[in-house]
């Protein structure tokens, strides 16, 4: 298993994250995970930026779903704290797992494919990686 740590922005902010493979993932697969997880590292800023809106609506809807009426700032309410990688169809699959003040015993899952947003939701999305 691949355990490193990254640099990246996210949000605006400065973040060194652990990133770790799938146990999943062939170790045939190394290189072009690194790869991979290199050019989320070099766009973060933009990536992230980019899934703000998926982001905010998906705590949005958890927090009203648990009965907050106020949800705070994006980052005093959601922590990145590692990526997590995994293999699907061939295709690389970087998750920013972070925590959630207001459901702190479950993270928040934003996953991207190929430098793109493909979904947003609880860390459950990526339990059978």
């Amino acid at each position: 298993m691949l355990d490193k740590k990254v640099d990246l922005v996210i949000w605006g902010k400065k973040f060194c994250l652990p990133f770790e493979c799938a146990d999943s993932v062939d170790p045939g697969h190394l290189t072009n995970i690194e790869l991979s997880v290199k050019q989320f590292s070099d766009n973060s800023e933009d990536i992230t930026d980019k899934s703000i809106p998926a982001v905010k609506e998906y705590i949005d809807k958890s927090a009203k779903r648990i009965g907050i009426t106020k949800v705070d700032e994006l980052l005093e309410c959601i922590n990145p704290h590692m990526l997590l990688i995994g293999i699907d169809s061939g295709n690389t699959n970087i998750a920013l797992l972070c925590g959630f003040k207001y459901d702190p015993e479950h993270d928040i899952a934003i996953i991207y494919r190929e430098q793109l947003l493909v979904e947003v939701g609880s860390q459950d999305l990526v339990s059978w990686w």
